[in-house]
């Protein structure tokens, strides 16, 4: 372990925070930081596919790109050091602490989808004002600014040009989060972890 001691990862009182992974780095990273022996988890779910000859229960990242750790919430710099991780959600210059009760309530969600026979689906969340790039259909590429969310998985975007607005609609899907220049990853990303 390169920057604490074990007895202090093994603190009950350490802070939950959200480390943001690479594209479908979570079980690398995950798999690192157990060895380390911080406690962490990629919350996970069943979900039933259909292969060419069989169908196959395979585990689905709830929450692609991220990973929840215990880490002491001023030390979380060396996670930076770790293959995989592109930064952690933070407050300013602080790693943003999680409320154990979301960390339960998650788990639980998690333990009990396992046990239903529901289909989860991943939902794109959008906030109005939240710079978004179209990524599938004939506007492919545009950038532009979210300046709707009717919670029906459609979004209106706009473009600002001499005073004037044009909007459309399009679905959620068809749209890609824009991520802000700097390392800083916004604290609405926790608030979108516990929904």
């Amino acid at each position: 372990m390169p920057w604490f001691s074990l007895e202090l990862l093994r603190d009950p009182s350490l802070p939950w925070i959200a480390v943001r992974t690479r594209a479908r780095s979570e079980k690398r990273v995950a798999a690192i930081l157990h060895h380390w022996g911080v406690d962490c988890w990629a919350p996970t779910a069943p979900l039933r596919r259909r292969w060419s000859d069989r169908w196959k229960t395979i585990e689905w990242p709830m929450f692609p790109g991220y990973l929840l750790a215990r880490v002491p919430a001023d030390g979380w710099y060396p996670l930076l050091d770790i293959p995989g991780v592109h930064t952690v959600v933070k407050r300013g210059l602080h790693a943003a602490e999680i409320d154990p009760t979301i960390i339960y309530d998650v788990r639980e969600f998690a333990r009990r989808l396992g046990r239903v026979d529901v289909e989860p689906e991943h939902v794109p969340w959008f906030e109005v004002g939240e710079l978004v790039v179209v990524s599938d259909g004939p506007f492919a590429g545009v950038r532009a600014t979210v300046t709707q969310a009717d919670g029906k998985r459609r979004v209106s975007i706009g473009m600002m040009l001499l005073g004037q607005g044009v909007s459309v609609t399009l679905p959620a899907e068809a749209l890609t989060r824009v991520v802000p220049l700097t390392t800083d990853v916004l604290l609405d990303d926790v608030e979108r972890l516990s929904g």
